[in-house]
């Protein structure tokens, strides 16, 4: 191949190059453009919303600021979630961190924060996978467990509260069909009847039969 016939190739090549630069320019311009969109609109989100990378908290949502009961934005950005992540739980917080960098799918699972007044608070979190100022990053979406904690505890206060009545209940506590047989029976069921439970669950007595 001739000098000028190699100049000519190495020029095709520049060319081709230049075209895809300018191709390529064009496309992160759109993506900044919408990922700027994203994250202002993303300001306005109801959800607590905040931005990670490697443990390092870089953007946080209005909603956010409000929830860790902040003065500002700023005063979140900087800190490592280590910050916010009860100390219980900063082992699991570790490896949740570096598994994460190795997945692109979405993970969800409950943690336990610690606000900034000193207040403890259960939270389901979504991360997400996100580009942010052109770097990878994980976008941590907070949902609020409180209030269905608190169901969960009262609830669980009432069942207790319900087996020690009827463990010791001195009568009888029955509960059944429409035929009198019982899918619940306690209490002092032999000692009142003389009959045991196992009498009616087997279907060998029915309640009516003992009613006067």
């Amino acid at each position: 191949m001739t000098e000028k016939a190699e100049t000519n190739k190495l020029k095709s090549k520049i060319k081709k190059l230049r075209e895809q630069l300018v191709v390529t320019k064009s496309k992160l311009h759109f993506l900044r453009t919408n990922e700027k969109k994203y994250w202002k609109s993303l300001d306005a989100f109801p959800e607590p919303t905040a931005v990670h990378r490697d443990g390092v908290v870089i953007y946080v949502n209005e909603s956010m600021r409000k929830f860790f009961k902040a003065k500002s934005k700023k005063s979140l950005v900087g800190k490592t979630i280590y910050d916010f992540i009860h100390p219980d739980s900063h082992e699991n917080a570790k490896e949740r961190v570096k598994n994460r960098g190795q997945s692109k799918r979405n993970v969800f699972f409950e943690e336990k924060l610690v606000l900034l007044n000193g207040e403890s608070v259960d939270v389901k979190i979504a991360t997400i996978p996100v580009i942010y100022n052109g770097e990878p990053a994980i976008q941590a979406i907070f949902h609020d467990l409180t209030e269905r904690k608190r169901t969960e505890a009262s609830l669980q206060e009432s069942i207790e509260k319900y087996r020690l009545f009827v463990r010791d209940f001195q009568g009888i506590a029955f509960r059944g069909d429409l035929n009198f047989k019982p899918f619940f029976l306690q209490g002092a069921l032999e000692e009142i009847t003389g009959y045991t439970n196992d009498d009616f669950r087997e279907g060998n007595l029915r309640w009516d039969q003992i009613i006067h």
